[in-house]
C-alpha cells in the first residue's frame, strides 16, 4: 500500500497524518448545490473548496481502490476505473458453515439494500435446501434459486457464486439456476411416518419426505445422477402407498444400482409398504430401481408387490413378502424382476413369481424363506410367453399349492432340479407349449 491520492504525494505541503474531525452542515432534506467559479479574476466570489471536502472524495476513491485488490498506483490514471471493473468490492470469501454462509466485508454492510450483487466465493457444497448468507451485524438471510424455488442439495459448490438481491432473500445466478442439480456426489434422500411431502426437502433424517413417491419425483426431475447412486433411506413404520416409477433419472448408470430404497434400520419386519387397491412398486418403461430390506404387501383385486414392464427392472434383497392378491412379482413385457440376494416370503398370494409376454424374474441361487407356510392358490411360479428362472435357489420351509404353471410357451426352470423343487404341496403343469425344466 502506498500514500494513495495524499497531498504530499503530489508534493503538498502540511499534509495531515491523520484526518481531521469535521462535522458536515448539511441537514436532512437540503438540496444538492454545487461549486461556482469567481465571477472575475479580481472578484473573490467563487466557491470555497475546504481540506474536508477533498479529504471525503480522497477516502471514497481509496475505499473503492483498495476493496477491489486493485494495486495501489499514483501513476495510473485509470485506477479507479480498474477497481470498479474488477468487481472487487463485490467479491468476497464465505466463512460460515456450508448451509450458514456469511461473510464480512472490508466496509461494514448496514443494510442488504448496499448489496444487491455479490460474488461470494464459498468453501463447501450445501447440503440442505435451506441455506442462508449473513453480513454482520445484518440478520441472516435465505439463499435461494432464480425465480425463488428451493436449493437443491449441491447448487452451491465450492467456488465463487453469483447473489443477487431479490428483496427478501438472495438468488442464485448460475449455479442450480432453475435446472437439474449435477451431482457431484452419491445423494442420500430420507423418509419416514413424520416427513412432510411439501415442506421437508428430504435431505437428512431431520427433514424426511413422507412418501417414498415423493422422493422418487425429486430424484428423476430435479437431479443428474451424473453417474453417481440416490439412495432413499427409509425410517421403520407403515407406509400406505409405494413407487410408480416411470423412465430412467438423468445420468443414471444402466441397471438397478443408480437408485436404491432401504430400510435404515435393515430390519424388514419393522418397516412394512401395505398398498390397498394398486401395486406397490412399478417400475415401466425403462424405469429402474433395487429394493432393500423391508415388508412389501397388498390388498385389493389384481394387485401384485412388485410388477416390471415394458423395460422396468427391479431388484431385491433381504425383502420380506407379505400377501398379495395376485402376485408378489410380477414380470411382463419386456420387464426383469430379479432377486439379487436372499428374501423371506410370509404372506399367500395367487402367484409368487409371474412371468408373461417376455417378462421374466429370477431367483436363482437365493434362499428363499418361507414363513408361516404361505398358500399359493394358482401356483408358485406362473409363465405364459416369459420366464421364471429358479435355478439353483433353496427354499427354507414349506408352502401349498401347485409348484408351477407354465403355458403359451412360457418357461419354469430349475436348472432341472426336479418336478417337486420348487415351493407347494401339488403337482405342477404345463400346456399349450409351455415347459418346466
Amino acid at each position: 500500500m502506498v500514500n494513495l491520492w495524499g497531498p504530499s504525494a503530489f508534493g503538498g505541503a502540511n499534509a495531515a497524518a491523520t484526518r481531521p474531525d469535521f462535522t458536515p452542515l448539511n441537514g436532512a432534506g437540503d438540496a444538492d448545490d454545487f461549486a461556482k467559479d469567481c465571477s472575475s479574476p479580481a472578484a473573490f466570489d467563487g466557491t470555497e473548496w475546504r481540506a474536508a471536502l477533498l479529504n471525503a472524495l480522497i477516502v471514497n476513491m481509496r475505499s473503492v481502490v483498495r476493496a477491489s485488490g486493485v494495486a495501489d498506483d499514483n501513476l495510473d490514471d485509470a485506477l479507479l476505473m480498474r477497481a470498479i471493473r474488477s468487481s472487487g468490492s463485490i467479491y468476497i470469501q464465505a466463512g460460515g458453515t456450508a448451509n450458514a454462509l456469511t461473510a464480512t466485508f472490508p466496509t461494514q454492510i448496514n443494510s442488504y439494500a448496499q448489496l444487491r450483487l455479490m460474488l461470494l466465493v464459498a468453501v463447501q457444497a450445501n447440503t440442505r435446501s435451506g441455506v442462508t448468507f449473513a453480513a454482520p451485524p445484518l440478520a441472516a438471510r435465505p439463499i435461494k434459486r432464480r425465480g425463488g424455488g428451493v436449493l437443491r442439495r449441491g447448487d452451491i459448490q465450492p467456488g465463487p457464486v453469483i447473489l443477487i438481491d431479490a428483496g427478501s432473500h438472495y438468488e442464485i445466478v448460475g449455479g442450480g439456476g432453475a435446472g437439474r442439480t449435477l451431482l457431484q456426489a452419491n445423494l442420500t434422500l430420507y423418509v419416514a411416518p413424520t416427513g412432510n411431502d411439501t415442506l421437508n426437502d428430504g435431505l437428512d433424517a431431520a427433514a424426511p419426505f413422507l412418501t417414498l413417491q415423493r422422493a422418487w419425483s425429486e430424484i428423476v426431475n430435479n437431479y443428474d445422477l451424473n453417474g453417481y447412486v440416490a439412495t432413499v433411506e427409509i425410517a421403520d413404520g407403515t407406509y400406505t402407498a409405494g413407487v410408480t416409477a416411470t423412465g430412467s433419472p438423468q445420468g443414471a448408470n444402466s441397471g438397478t444400482g443408480s437408485v436404491i430404497f432401504k430400510s435404515t434400520s435393515g430390519n424388514a419386519a419393522s418397516l412394512v409398504v401395505g398398498v390397498t387397491g394398486s401395486n406397490a412398486f412399478t417400475a415401466q418403461g425403462g424405469a429402474q430401481f433395487t429394493l432393500q430390506n423391508f415388508t412389501v404387501q397388498t390388498a385389493g383385486a389384481g394387485t401384485s408387490c412388485l410388477v416390471a414392464t415394458t423395460g422396468g427392472l427391479i431388484a431385491h434383497t433381504g425383502m420380506r413378502f407379505g400377501a398379495s392378491v395376485l402376485a408378489h412379482m410380477n414380470a411382463a413385457n419386456g420387464g426383469f424382476i430379479q432377486a439379487t440376494g436372499n428374501y423371506t416370503i410370509a404372506g399367500n398370494a395367487s402367484f409368487h413369481a409371474v412371468g408373461s409376454s417376455g417378462g421374466q424374474v429370477s431367483l436363482a441361487g437365493r434362499t428363499v424363506t418361507l414363513a408361516s407356510t404361505p398358500a399359493f392358490s394358482s401356483a408358485f411360479a406362473y409363465s405364459q410367453q416369459g420366464r421364471v428362472d429358479a435355478t439353483g435357489a433353496v427354499y427354507s420351509g414349506g408352502a401349498t399349492g401347485s409348484r408351477y404353471l407354465a403355458v403359451e410357451n412360457g418357461v419354469v426352470t430349475t436348472g432341472g432340479a426336479g418336478a417337486s423343487a420348487l415351493p407347494g404341496n401339488a403337482v405342477g403343469s404345463v400346456a399349450s407349449g409351455g415347459q418346466y425344466v
